[in-house]
């Protein structure tokens, strides 16, 4: 049978390489910690860029979309005063026919 004091010392390195995997792994998932969470701040970060653009985008078009309104009411203003001028003239045409067939008879 083996003495305790000859195994002591093997029993200490298995202890130590332990320890030492022990010690590695913690680094290791500290590490990809670090990394997971410079990945979130990266993500995060374009997040707001993104929501930035977005809210540029959504503001223009709501000016363009202003723009739009403002020159469809000019448009159907002046369809009307078209509108307007062209029964004008045809009354005035049809006065003239009127005064030119009463000349006439």
């Amino acid at each position: 049978m083996p003495r305790i004091s000859s195994i002591w010392p093997s029993l200490k390195l298995c202890e130590g390489k332990k320890k030492q995997e022990y010690e590695d792994r913690l680094k290791q998932m500290q590490e990809e910690m670090e990394r997971s969470k410079r990945d979130l701040l990266e993500a995060q970060e374009m997040i707001r860029r993104l929501e930035e653009q977005l809210q540029a985008a959504k503001d223009e078009l709501q000016l363009h979309q202003k723009e739009l309104q403002g020159m469809l009411l000019c448009l159907e203003e002046a369809k009307h005063l078209e509108a307007t001028e062209k029964a004008k003239l045809e009354e005035e045409i049809m006065a003239k026919q009127m005064e030119v067939q009463r000349i006439q008879d």
